[in-house]
């Protein structure tokens, strides 16, 4: 079993004779994809394409397990990870964005290397949304599967959707940046529309995150160290070189294009 699901969950399947039943957790959600996949896959063989699917899960189960966190399945040139549940974990949004850090690390250099063979390099998309859902054994058509449902999916997945519209590679929904505001640094993007959901949703891009010692951490972009000096926990307002703050008007036509 231990083939199709993280061994943490066989674990706990075996321990409860094969059953989790749906209970109701609070934990944050991340839904990932290759940006650009289609046209990506168009100018490969299908080996190559084969061998990019395997190399982009490897980086990120990595990424993933060693943040607590546990990838709930693959969708082609994406996946959905949860933290907090089946693996509890005290921070959980934390955790998740610990995890987004180590992957903008290990892609920067994924990309370095397909660059020198003359490959393509790959970019991706995060969405992160914390809350309360329902999570254990679903049965569908006779059929098992150990699922999440809920809101929280439903926004997470919207987010993740939405950075392709916001020209960046993260966002996370307000319950993250609350949970993370006195130890990360945030961007705050906009109050906009996300489909299925009756109210706007404040967005935030998570720059990076501070350690016990006060340190800033973060794997995206090469800071201008007087900059770095100058980050705090918290929100950071039309601070940020070379990212831009969309207000909601321009916002709203850019998803309307």
């Amino acid at each position: 079993m231990g083939k199709y699901l993280d061994d943490r969950v066989v674990e706990q399947m075996i321990k409860k004779q094969h059953t989790i039943p749906l209970q109701e957790k609070e934990m944050t959600m991340m839904f990932c994809d290759i940006r650009s996949f289609t046209t990506l896959s168009e100018r490969m063989d299908q080996r190559e394409l084969a061998l990019l699917i395997q190399e982009f899960r490897n980086i990120a189960v990595t990424a993933v397990k060693d943040s607590g966190g546990y990838i709930d399945k693959f969708m082609g040139d994406g996946y959905m990870a949860t933290w907090g549940v089946p693996i509890i974990l005290g921070n959980h949004q934390e955790g998740a964005c610990k995890a987004i850090l180590e992957m903008r690390k290990n892609l920067i250099e994924y990309n370095t290397t397909r660059a020198q063979q003359d490959l393509p390099r790959i970019s991706v998309g995060f969405g992160v949304a914390a809350g309360r859902v329902l999570i254990g054994e679903v049965e569908n058509s006779g059929k098992t599967e150990y699922s999440v449902l809920g809101n929280t999916v439903n926004v997470a997945s919207r987010l993740q959707d939405l950075t392709k519209l916001a020209d960046c590679d993260c966002v996370v929904s307000k319950e993250v940046f609350e949970a993370l505001k006195n130890k990360a640094a945030f961007e705050d993007f906009v109050k906009t529309a996300v489909k299925g959901k009756f109210e706007d949703v404040h967005i935030y891009k998570i720059l990076g995150l501070f350690n016990e010692a006060g340190v800033f951490y973060s794997n995206y972009l090469i800071w201008d160290i007087k900059f770095i000096g100058t980050l705090k926990p918290g929100l950071m307002k039309n601070t940020v070189p070379n990212l831009k703050l969309y207000d909601y008007g321009k916002f709203r036509k850019k998803r309307a294009a």
